[in-house]
C-alpha cells in the first residue's frame, strides 16, 4: 500500500484507481493523487489536510525521487528525496508546482538562496547595517523586510555590474551606475532579482563609483528620455537635439551633447580645463586659416574639430581675394559679403564682386576708380568684366580672375561709363577706334602723318586732340557725300567738302564728331586731295548685264536662284536659299537674292568684295589679318559671302575663337572688336 493513512480508491470495476502527473484529477473528492515510482504505486489516496500544513514525509519505500515540500517555517520550497511509498501531500515533482500550492516567501536574489541562519531562517539585513551578511554575500534591499536579506553574489566591481530591474512587481526608485557613460542614472526597480549595482540615492551611488565630471562648459549634457547622456559621435547622424551640439573627447564616454550650440567658426580657441592632451583643430577667425591646437579634453567649445578636413568644410578657409589688405569684418567677426544688387560698404572699402558668394566682399578702397590701373587679377575665374582705360578714355572689356582686383573693375559698360568720364567715339557709324598698341590705347594721328593709321583706317580729325584719331573705313574722300557729323557740347568747325556734282571744294560747319573723310581743314587741301576746275559729272557706272540673259549682274559668279518656272527666288530669314546658295544682300528686295556660294570655306576667310553697283550702303566685313570686324561702303551688287549688316554679325559668325581676345562695348552699344597683341604692325 503506497498510501500512508488509509488505502487507494476502488473504482466501480472494483479496481485500484490509478492516476499520474497528466491527469491527478482523475482521483475523487477527499482523494489525492500519489505518484510512486512506478504506475503500480501511483494511485489515488485518502486526503488528510491541507499540504502546505503537513510535515515533510520521507516516506518508507526504497527509491530515491527527487521532489520538492514546502517548509512553513521559513515559507519555502525545499528538494528532497522520497523514497517512493507512504508520503503525504506535502510532496511535490517541481519547485514551480511546490510554490504555486504554498504561501511562499519569494526568493529577492538574483543567484542562489538567501543567506541562512542557525534556525534555518533568512538573514534579514538593512543599508545602514550590511555586516551581518557572510562573506559572498550582499544586503539586497527589497521593498519589505522581508525581501531585505542577505544575498549571494557580491561583486568585486559593483559599478560594471549590469542594470537590472528585477523580476518582482514593486516599483522603486533607485540609481545604477552606467559604466559606458560614467553617470548614475535613475530606474524602477521591481524588488526581487537585482543585483549589487543598485543605489538608494545618486548621492550613495556617485560616492561608491567613479561618475564623470561636467565636461561641457555651459549646462548639463543632453540625456534621453532613460536619463543616460546621449553618446554622440561627428562622423555618425547627428542625435544631439536642436540648441546642443557634439562635445567629442578623450573616449566615447565624454563624447556628449553639450548645450549652447553656435556658429563654430566665430567661436574663439578654447583649450579646456582637462588633464589630457588631444589635438585638435580650430578656425583663425583672424586668419581666415584651420589652426592646430592641444585640447585638455573638458570645457570646450564648438570651435574644436578631430581633423584638418572637418575644419575646412565646417569653415572655409578665405582666399584673400583683396588685392591689399583684409576684407572689412561686421561686429560679431564675420567677413562683410556684398553682391552687385547690395553692394553697400563700410566707408574707405568698396564691394568686389568675385565669382562666389565667398570672394564678393568689402575690400579696402585705395583711391578713385577711373585713376586705377587694369588688374586682371591672380585668381582662376574667366569673368567678363569692364575698366575704365585712361589714355583712351574709354570702358574696355577684360577678362577678370575673380581674386585680387581693384576698384576699376566694373560689371556693365554702363556702370563704367557712369562711374568715369567716357570719351565719346569720334569715328562715323560710331565704330570703333583704332587701338595703337595691346594697352588698347586711342590711335592718335594728325592731318600731317595721315599715314600713321593702320591699313583700312583713315585719320579723322577732330575738334581737338582727343577726337583726333584712326577710324575704320577708309575709302576715296572725292566720292563720298558731305556728312556734318553729330552735335557736341564743341564746336562747330569750320571744314571743306569735295563737292562732286561742282567738282570744287566748298566750306561746311563741322559738328566735331562722326561725319566722314570727306573733310578737310583747309581748301588746299581738299583741291590736293580733289582737283578741282574738271567738268562736272555725275559717275554713275553702267549697269552690268549677264551676257546671257538681260538680268543684272548681282551675283559675284554666275546668275541668282531660279526655282522651275524661271522666278528668281529672293531671300530673307523666313525664305532661306537652298543647298550651295547664299543670301545676298543688296540695296533693295530686287537685289536680295540666291547667289552661288563663292567657297566652300568659312566666309570670314575670304577678302571684301566692294561690288561693281551704284548703291552706297553700310555694310561690315571681316579682316582675317587683324582679326577685326570693320565697316565698308558696299556697292550693292557683285559682293561675296563676307558682307555683313551688322558688326553683331559679323561677329557672331567669325569672332567666336574664345583664347586670348579682349571683347568690349563702346559707347555703350554692341560693337565687338577682338584686340591682341601686336595688332597694329
Amino acid at each position: 500500500n503506497p498510501c500512508s493513512t488509509g488505502r487507494p480508491h476502488i473504482g466501480l470495476s472494483g479496481q485500484i484507481t490509478h492516476c499520474g502527473a497528466t491527469g491527478p484529477l482523475i482521483c475523487p473528492t477527499t482523494y489525492w493523487c500519489h505518484i510512486g515510482a512506478s504506475l503500480e504505486n501511483s494511485v489515488c489516496c485518502p486526503a488528510n489536510g491541507i499540504p502546505c500544513e503537513q510535515e515533510l514525509e520521507i516516506g518508507s519505500g526504497d527509491s530515491l525521487l527527487v521532489r520538492f515540500y514546502y517548509d512553513s517555517s521559513t515559507r519555502t520550497c525545499q528538494q528532497f528525496q522520497y523514497s517512493g511509498l507512504g508520503g503525504n501531500e506535502n510532496n511535490f515533482l517541481t519547485l514551480r508546482d511546490c510554490e504555486a500550492r504554498c504561501p511562499v516567501l519569494p526568493n529577492p536574489c538574483g543567484l542562489g538562496q538567501p543567506q541562512i541562519d542557525e534556525h534555518q531562517n533568512p538573514v534579514m539585513c538593512s543599508a545602514t547595517d550590511a555586516s551581518v551578511c557572510n562573506m559572498g554575500y550582499f544586503c539586497h534591499i527589497g521593498d519589505t523586510e522581508e525581501t531585505t536579506v542577505c544575498c549571494p553574489g557580491k561583486s568585486n566591481d559593483i559599478c560594471n555590474e549590469p542594470r537590472v530591474p528585477g523580476t518582482g512587481e514593486a516599483h522603486l526608485n533607485r540609481y545604477a551606475f552606467a559604466s559606458l557613460t560614467k553617470q548614475c542614472l535613475p530606474f524602477i526597480y521591481t524588488g526581487l532579482g537585482g543585483n549589487e549595482n543598485n543605489f538608494l540615492s545618486r548621492a550613495s551611488c556617485e560616492a561608491t563609483c567613479p561618475v564623470i565630471s561636467n565636461l561641457c562648459a555651459d549646462g548639463e549634457p543632453a540625456a534621453g528620455s532613460d536619463g543616460r547622456y546621449l553618446i554622440c559621435s561627428t562622423n555618425g547622424p547627428n542625435i544631439c537635439p536642436i540648441g546642443y551640439w557634439c562635445h567629442v573627447g578623450a573616449d566615447i564616454a565624454a563624447s556628449l551633447c553639450c548645450p549652447g550650440a553656435q556658429n563654430a567658426c566665430v567661436l574663439p580657441l578654447a583649450e579646456g580645463s582637462g588633464s589630457v592632451a588631444i589635438p585638435r583643430w580650430y578656425f583663425d577667425r583672424r586668419l581666415h586659416q584651420c589652426a592646430t591646437f592641444t585640447y585638455s579634453g573638458y570645457g570646450g567649445n564648438q570651435n574644436n574639430f578631430q581633423t584638418l578636413k572637418e575644419c575646412q568644410e565646417k569653415c572655409p578657409e578665405l582666399t584673400n581675394p583683396c588685392s591689399m589688405g583684409d576684407p572689412a569684418e561686421s561686429l560679431d567677426g564675420n567677413i562683410l559679403q556684398c553682391t552687385a544688387l547690395h553692394p553697400q560698404c563700410p566707408t574707405s572699402y568698396f564691394c568686389n564682386i568675385g565669382a562666389t558668394p565667398e570672394t564678393s566682399v568689402c575690400c579696402p578702397s585705395f583711391g578713385q576708380p577711373c585713376l586705377s590701373p587694369l588688374v586682371v587679377g591672380t585668381g582662376n575665374a574667366s569673368l567678363s568684366r569692364w575698366f575704365f582705360d585712361q589714355n583712351s578714355r574709354q570702358c574696355l572689356q577684360f577678362i577678370y580672375t575673380g581674386l585680387g582686383g581693384n576698384e576699376n573693375n566694373f560689371l556693365t559698360a554702363e556702370a563704367c561709363m557712369q562711374k568715369c568720364p567716357v570719351l565719346r567715339n569720334p569715328c562715323p557709324f560710331e565704330s570703333t577706334i583704332a587701338s595703337s598698341n595691346n594697352l588698347l590705347a586711342l590711335a592718335k594721328c594728325n592731318v600731317q602723318n595721315a599715314y600713321y593709321c593702320p591699313p583700312t583706317y583713315w585719320c579723322h580729325v577732330g575738334g581737338d586732340a582727343d577726337t583726333t584719331v584712326c577710324c575704320p573705313g577708309a575709302a576715296d574722300p572725292c566720292q563720298l557725300s558731305l556728312s556734318q557729323g553729330i552735335a557736341t557740347d564743341k564746336g562747330p568747325y569750320t571744314r571743306w567738302f569735295y563737292d562732286r556734282i561742282s567738282g570744287s571744294c566748298k566750306p561746311f560747319q563741322y559738328a566735331g564728331i562722326g561725319g566722314n573723310q570727306n573733310n578737310f581743314l583747309t581748301r588746299s587741301d581738299c583741291a590736293k586731295h580733289c582737283p578741282e576746275g574738271q567738268e562736272p559729272v555725275m559717275i554713275v557706272p553702267p549697269l552690268s548685264l549677264s551676257p546671257l540673259s538681260n538680268l543684272p549682274v548681282i551675283c559675284p559668279t554666275g546668275l541668282p536662284y531660279q526655282d522651275a518656272n524661271e522666278v528668281i527666288r529672293h531671300c530673307s530669314v523666313t525664305n532661306p536659299c537652298p543647298v550651295n546658295y547664299f543670301c545676298h544682300i543688296g540695296v533693295d528686295i530686287s537685289t536680295t537674292v540666291c547667289c552661288k556660294v563663292t567657297t566652300f570655306m568659312s566666309p570670314c576667310s575670304i577678302p571684301v568684295q566692294i561690288g561693281h553697283g551704284i548703291g552706297q550702303v553700310k555694310r561690315v566685313y571681316y579682316n582675317a589679318a587683324l582679326r577685326q570686324c570693320i565697316p565698308f561702303i558696299y556697292s550693292g551688287m557683285g559682293g561675296n559671302e563676307n558682307n555683313f549688316l551688322t558688326i553683331q554679325e559679323c561677329a557672331v559668325k567669325c569672332l567666336n575663337d574664345e583664347s586670348n581676345v579682349i571683347r568690349y562695348f563702346d559707347a555703350g552699344k554692341f560693337l565687338l572688336v577682338l584686340v591682341e597683341e601686336q595688332i597694329i604692325p
